[in-house]
C-alpha cells in the first residue's frame, strides 16, 4: 500500500496551526513557530469517527476561524460536511449531512452560520455563483449568470458580503444580501479594465496585461479616483495564478506566478514597495502566506523526489525546510548525482523550452510530454522520473509549443494545430539532441499522450516504447461523444480542423495503428476519467492487436492497463508508476522491486 499522500492543506490566519489531508483519510495538525517550521501534533483517522463509514473520502478541508476547521466529506451513501475545534487536540463538533449538489469552492463562518460558495455552469453556457448555508437548506445566488466561457472566481469576502469575479479578464465586484427578507439579490458595485484578484478594505489587487506577459498592480476600489500603480521588478510573469493580501498583514501582497516555465514569488510592501522575492529552488513551493515573522512563506512544497508536504521559504537563507512527520530537512536539495538543467532547442523560428534531467553515465533517454496543451513542465513530484533517473536514463521535460508559462505568443502557437508543430518539435528533440541515444522512449499524459501516440504513429523508426497514460485518440470521435464543455474547448483550440474530416483523422493516433503496432506500447487508463473517456484507449488497443494479429512473428510488447475508481486527477502517476517502471526497466534489465514507487523519502 502506498503511503499517506497529501491531498489538501490549510493555514489559520493567526498563522499558528496548519492541518492537512491525506489520500487515506488522515487529518494532520501542526503547530507553527514565528518562522513558520512546522510541528506534528497529531494525526486523526476520519473512519474513526462516527456516522463516518468505510468508503467515505475527506476531499476539502478549511479553517473558517483560527480555531475551527470544516471538513468536507464524499460519501459512498451521502455527503457530509463536519466541524473540529482544534484546541490542544482535534474536537468534533458537528457530523452533518451536505445536500449540495456542486463542488465547494471556498467556505467561510460569519457570525453563527457556515457559508459555502458554489458554481452551476449552465448548459447553454455561462456560470453562476451562489452560498449554500447547510444549516439552513438554503441557496442564493451571489452573481448574475456570467455569459463568457471562461469566467474565473478572483475573490470572496464573506464578512463583507463581496464577490470578484473576472470576465473577458475584466474584472466586476458584485454585492449581495443574506438576509431573510430579501436574499440574494445581487448587485454589480464595479467595473474594472484589468482582472482583479483580490480586496482588502479599500484596496483592489490587479493582474495587468502588457504585451510581454502580466504585471502586479493596486488602486483604491472606487476606481474613477484611484490611479493604478504597478509593482515593478525586473521580469514580467508569463502567468500570474495569485495576487493576493495576506491575512496576517494586510499590507503585504503576495503574487505567485510562472516565469519561464518556473513557479516565481514576489512579496510586496504596499506601503514602501519594497519587496522579497523567491530565489530559484530545486522544487515547487505554492499556495504560499506569510510567517509571523515575515521572513519566509509557507506553503506546498513538493519536488521531483519528494510528494506534497509542508514546506518553509526562508528568505534569508534562500532555503526550504520541508517537513513530513517529525523530519524536517533543509532543500538546498539537488537529486544527487543528476544535473537539471534548464534550455531552448532552436527550431526554425522558434526557441523550445525543455528541462533536461542528466544523470551521470545516462545510457538511454525518455521525453516526458506534459498534458493540457496549454500546461508545462515543472518540478512537481513524479515518482516514474524519480526512478528512472536513479536507473541512468535522461529525461527530457519538454515544453513543446503550445506549452504556458512563457511569452503569450508562444501559448498561442499551437490554436488550430494540433498535432502539428508540437509532433515537429519531439521529432527535431530526437533528431538533434537526443540523436546519440540508440534507445528513446516515449512518455506522456492526457495530452502528451495523445501526443506519444501520435509521434510514435508518425516517425516509428524513432522510437524504442510509447506510453501513454489516460490518452484520448481519435478526434473526431472525441468531439463527436464530448459535453457541451469539451465540445466548446475544442472549438476553440481546433478551429477548422474540425471541418476536415481527413485532417483531423491524420492528428488522431488511430490513423497510425499499424505503425504502433511495430513499438512497444503501453496503454494506461482510469475507469472513471470523464475528460479522456477510457472507450479512447479501448478502440486503439482494439486496433493495435488487429494489426498484430496480422503480423504474428511481432516480438514487441502490447499492455492495457485499467486503474478502478480513477479519475482524469492530478498526481495519477503515484497509482500507474509501478506499471510504467516495469515496463521501461524490463527493457534496461533493472529489477522492477528496486525501483519502488513511495511516498516521500
Amino acid at each position: 500500500m502506498l503511503d499517506p499522500f497529501m491531498t489538501h492543506m490549510t493555514v489559520n490566519s493567526d498563522r499558528t496551526r496548519l492541518i492537512w489531508l491525506d489520500d487515506q483519510g488522515g487529518l494532520t495538525w501542526c503547530t507553527l513557530d514565528e518562522a513558520g517550521i512546522a510541528q506534528v501534533k497529531e494525526r486523526l483517522e476520519l473512519s474513526t469517527l462516527p456516522d463516518i463509514h468505510e468508503g467515505d473520502r475527506a476531499i476539502r478541508v478549511q479553517f473558517v476561524r483560527p480555531d475551527e476547521v470544516l471538513v468536507i466529506i464524499e460519501g459512498t451513501s451521502e455527503n457530509k460536511w463536519c466541524t473540529f475545534i482544534l484546541q490542544n487536540r482535534l474536537l468534533l463538533v458537528t457530523v452533518l449531512p451536505l445536500t449540495l449538489p456542486y463542488q465547494v469552492l471556498r467556505a467561510a463562518r460569519v457570525e453563527e452560520h457556515i457559508l459555502m460558495l458554489f458554481a452551476v455552469r449552465q448548459k447553454k453556457g455561462g456560470l453562476r455563483l451562489g452560498i449554500y448555508i447547510p444549516e439552513q437548506l438554503q441557496a442564493i445566488w451571489v452573481t448574475p449568470l456570467l455569459d463568457h466561457p471562461h469566467p474565473q472566481l478572483a475573490f470572496w469576502n464573506a464578512n463583507q458580503q463581496e464577490i470578484g469575479v473576472n470576465v473577458g479578464q475584466k474584472g466586476r465586484i458584485y454585492t449581495y444580501s443574506l438576509h431573510r427578507e430579501m436574499p440574494g439579490a445581487a448587485h454589480l458595485k464595479q467595473t474594472y479594465p484589468h482582472a482583479i484578484m483580490d480586496k482588502w478594505g479599500n484596496c483592489v489587487a490587479l493582474s495587468v496585461t502588457k504585451a510581454e506577459g502580466y504585471v502586479p498592480a493596486q488602486m483604491n476600489s472606487d476606481f474613477e479616483t484611484g490611479a493604478i500603480r504597478e509593482f515593478e521588478q525586473e521580469y514580467l510573469f508569463s502567468e500570474l495564478s495569485r495576487v493576493q493580501y495576506d491575512r496576517y498583514d494586510p499590507s503585504v501582497l503576495i503574487c505567485e506566478g510562472i516565469y519561464q516555465g518556473r513557479v516565481q514569488y514576489v512579496v510586496y510592501d504596499t506601503h514602501t514597495g519594497k519587496c522579497q522575492k523567491l530565489r530559484e529552488v530545486y522544487g515547487i513551493l505554492s499556495q504560499g502566506v506569510l510567517s509571523r515573522n515575515k521572513r519566509g512563506i509557507i506553503g506546498k512544497y513538493e519536488s521531483i523526489a519528494c510528494d506534497p508536504v509542508p514546506g518553509q521559504y526562508d528568505f534569508s537563507k534562500h532555503t526550504v525546510t520541508r517537513m513530513k512527520g517529525d523530519v524536517h530537512s533543509s532543500s538546498k536539495l539537488a537529486m544527487d548525482e543528476v544535473r537539471v538543467e534548464y534550455h531552448e532547442m532552436p527550431m526554425g523560428d522558434e526557441h523550445v523550452p525543455y528541462v533536461d534531467i542528466y544523470p551521470k553515465r545516462a545510457h538511454s533517454a525518455l521525453i516526458y510530454l506534459h498534458g493540457g496543451p496549454h500546461n508545462c513542465f515543472m518540478d512537481h513530484y513524479s515518482p516514474v522520473i524519480k526512478r528512472l533517473q536513479h536507473a541512468g536514463v535522461r529525461i527530457i521535460g519538454l515544453n513543446y509549443p503550445g506549452s504556458s508559462g512563457f511569452h503569450p505568443a508562444y501559448r498561442q502557437s499551437l490554436y488550430q494545430d494540433w498535432g502539428g508543430k508540437d509532433v515537429d518539435s519531439i521529432r527535431h528533440m530526437r533528431e538533434t539532441i537526443l540523436q546519440s541515444y540508440r534507445h528513446v522512449s516515449l512518455y506522456g499524459a492526457s495530452y502528451g499522450a495523445y501526443l506519444a501516440l501520435l509521434t510514435g504513429g508518425i516517425y516509428p523508426e524513432l522510437w524504442e516504447n510509447v506510453i501513454a497514460c489516460a490518452p484520448f485518440t481519435d478526434l473526431g470521435r472525441l468531439y463527436a461523444d464530448g459535453g457541451p464543455k469539451m465540445k466548446e474547448f475544442l472549438q476553440m483550440e481546433l478551429g477548422s480542423l474540425l471541418q476536415n474530416e481527413s485532417v483531423l483523422r491524420g492528428r488522431s493516433p488511430v490513423a497510425y495503428a499499424r505503425e504502433l503496432s511495430l513499438l512497444n506500447i503501453q496503454l494506461i487508463h482510469g475507469e472513471r476519467d470523464a475528460i479522456c473517456p477510457l472507450d479512447q484507449s479501448v478502440l486503439l488497443h482494439q486496433l493495435i492487436e488487429r494489426e498484430r494479429a496480422k503480423h504474428k512473428g511481432t516480438h514487441k510488447r502490447l499492455e492495457f492497463h485499467t486503474i478502478p475508481d480513477l479519475q482524469h486527477e492530478v498526481y495519477s502517476e503515484r497509482f500507474w508508476g509501478e506499471k510504467v517502471l516495469s515496463f521501461l526497466l524490463d527493457d534496461l534489465k533493472v529489477p522492477a522491486n528496486e525501483f519502488r514507487v513511495s511516498g516521500h523519502e
